[in-house]
């Protein structure tokens, strides 16, 4: 769950003050210890913005593929995530205002313009999975088909259970890519956020 307002954020509070202190009578019950509280948030996977980790891009980019190889361009990154950083980041979302070449031959037969995000070195070079050799990378969202106007964009949510948690490194970035495929397929935007989210830490009084 992520903290959207500051009455979830103060009900938060109250909560884990409350575990922590206890109860008295009638319904008494003796309070927890912190790191258990602090368990129990992570397992509830309450969330909360990460402000300082926040990128945004005001920046247009375009991608057109001319035939069935994807097309693809590096678009931002992050700086380099620290120790700190990754100790503390839970999830990430990209957001984009974008949209494709505004039609399509067979709009049924699905998107074909749509954002990435990898983990990459600082110098956007794709880390990859030793296993297998295949890119540290991950579809974010698509856009909509035929579509011509400039329009926000969500992606899907990088959850605390995530791969891309258990393959980042610090000084490592995370970087967003733009793709298309197929000819005359077409990747517009003109601008994005990438928000990341951590766990919630309480303060208790």
């Amino acid at each position: 769950m992520r903290c959207s307002t500051y009455n979830e954020l103060l009900a938060w509070h109250q909560l884990a003050r409350t575990l922590i202190r206890g109860r008295g009578a009638p319904n008494s019950r003796p309070g927890l210890p912190v790191e258990i509280v602090l368990f129990i948030i992570r397992l509830a996977e309450l969330l909360v913005p990460l402000p300082s980790l926040r990128c945004h891009v005001q920046e247009k980019i375009t991608v057109y593929a001319p035939d069935g190889h994807i097309a693809q361009a590096d678009w931002f990154a992050t700086n380099p995530l620290s120790r700190h950083d990754l100790q503390h980041i839970a999830a990430l979302q990209l957001r984009t205002y974008s949209h494709d070449q505004g039609w399509a031959n067979d709009p049924d037969a699905g998107s074909w313009t749509w954002f990435d995000v990898c983990i990459a070195t600082p110098q956007k070079v794709l880390a990859i999975r030793p296993a297998d050799g295949t890119e540290l990378r991950w579809r974010s969202h698509s856009n909509p088909v035929a579509s011509k106007k400039f329009k926000k964009r969500v992606g899907l949510v990088f959850a605390p259970d995530h791969e891309i948690w258990t393959r980042i490194r610090d000084g490592q970035v995370i970087l967003v890519r733009a793709c298309a495929q197929f000819g005359s397929w077409t990747n517009y935007a003109d601008r994005a956020s990438l928000d990341f989210w951590g766990y919630f830490e309480p303060v208790v009084v």
